[in-house]
This record gives C-alpha cells, structure tokens and sequence, in this order.
C-alpha cells in the first residue's frame, strides 16, 4: 500500500518547475503545501485546511528586495523599482484575485498569524 509523495513540484524563487522522483508514504495522511489551494476546484478534496497569514511579512521582504542595490542614479533607480513592481505585481495581482474569490481566512478551518515567522499565533482554530 501507500502512495507516492512529491516534496516540490515548483520553486517559486528560480521560477522553475522542480523533478524530484517521487517517495513512497503511508495512506492516512497528505500535508499539501501551496498556494491558492482553496480554490473552488480543490476545495472539496481537503478535511482540514489550515492557512498561513504571513503577507506583511512578505510584503516587507519584498521592498527590501527593492531597495537592495538600489541604483544612485535617478533614472536607473526608476527602471529599477519598475522592474521589481512588475515582479511583485504578478504574484500580488493572483493573490488579490484568489482572496476575492474564496476569502481563504474565513474559509480555512484553521488560521495562523505567521507574520512573525519566529513567533507564529493561532488565530483561529476548531474550539477557539
């Protein structure tokens, strides 16, 4: 019995699709790990769903992806920050489309502050 389990399938930082060969794991449980799982299509296939909140985290990370070489010179700073908005704005246009569509903080079963990636807080849970 069992199934096989893919670590990756996409990394996000290369913008790469990942092919690792599969492993063998046991049939009582998946942990699913990925970006807009609550969509309409899957929604269905998940017991529990738990939601990691940590978009000021990552909006800080991204300005300071911005800033960092920030050119001296006017116009090439320009062209700079343009060319990390574009960037950006791929995964925040998808990101404000899919919190439109199914609200993944309400929907979830399960949701956590993860903001302060240190110090993750339980905000909501079953029995909260």
């Amino acid at each position: 019995m069992g199934s096989d389990y893919r670590v990756a399938v996409f990394d996000e930082r290369t913008n790469t699709a990942v092919n690792e060969p599969s492993i063998k794991v046991g049939d009582d449980v998946l942990v699913f790990d990925g970006i807009f799982a609550q969509r309409p299509e899957l929604a269905g296939y998940w017991d529990l769903v738990v939601f990691l909140d940590g978009q000021q985290r990552v909006d800080l990370e991204r300005l300071g992806l911005v800033m960092e070489n920030l050119p001296v010179d006017p116009v090439e700073a320009i062209a700079h920050v343009l060319t990390w908005v574009a960037r950006i704005d791929r995964y925040a246009s998808g990101m404000r489309y899919y919190i439109d569509l199914v609200d993944p903080l309400a929907s979830a079963h399960v949701v956590i502050d993860n903001n302060r990636i240190e110090r993750p807080v339980i905000i909501k849970a079953p029995g909260l």
